[in-house]
């Protein structure tokens, strides 16, 4: 969702029953312009036709902000692969990482055995 041009709720919650109060879901707000208006250009996209394969070549590279010093990039499946970037980072882990995800079963590099 983005409020008022400004604001983004994202993560992987769906509003339903199940999802609010037994799946183990995350919810981030995030309060930033930029932010929401790379989201704004995404959802335009998608309702002008230009989703997946139909989207190639329009913007290919994630974009990245810093937001209160910290750097945030906005990934959209399938265009920007964020699977990929999720299995980058989890190689630069010294100790450990800790996450819940939903995948189907051996779809995903990410629950490779």
């Amino acid at each position: 969702m983005i409020r008022d041009s400004s604001s983004v709720l994202t993560g992987s919650t769906n509003f339903t029953d199940t999802g609010t109060s037994k799946n183990l879901n995350h919810i981030a707000i995030i309060n930033d312009k930029k932010i929401a208006g790379i989201y704004n250009k995404e959802y335009t996209e998608i309702q002008e036709g230009h989703f997946g394969k139909l989207n190639e070549g329009r913007d290919p590279k994630p974009r990245q902000e810093t937001i209160l010093g910290l750097p945030v990039k906005v990934l959209f499946a399938p265009d920007h692969n964020p699977e990929m970037e999720i299995m980058k980072q989890m190689a630069k882990a010294k100790e450990r990482i800790d996450f819940a995800i939903f995948t189907f079963a051996e779809s995903s590099g990410i629950d490779d055995k």
